[in-house]
């Protein structure tokens, strides 16, 4: 299973995903995949564009060990670029959610 839990409050954004779909195994889950590709990236988007954009990375982690991924990052700026890329990949993961709810797990 995995765990997603999302956070965003006073220009503070985070997602972190821990866990395996167990869909199929290691290296051909599609579950898997479909939220590793939406947190790599962004976490690589927020990674290249952070200076420009006035964010401050608090933490981009990728462990692969225990299939970890945290993003958690401030927004300095005035515009909403990194709330509108954080709710996209929320409802993106909402959605592989709700189309594999025995492998991905919201926190409430």
């Amino acid at each position: 299973m995995i765990n997603v839990k999302f956070y965003a409050k006073n220009n503070r954004y985070s997602i972190r995903t821990n866990g395996h779909a167990e869909y199929a195994p290691l290296g051909q889950d599609i579950v898997c995949a479909s939220v590793s590709t939406l947190m790599y990236t962004l976490a690589n988007y927020i990674a290249d564009k952070a200076e420009e954009k006035g964010w401050k990375i608090l933490n981009i982690t990728f462990d692969e060990k225990t299939t970890e991924v945290v993003i958690d990052v401030l927004d300095k700026s005035d515009n909403n670029i990194l709330e509108s890329l954080f709710s996209m990949v929320e409802d993106q993961i909402k959605d592989i959610s709700e189309m594999y709810p025995l492998n991905v797990k919201i926190a409430s």
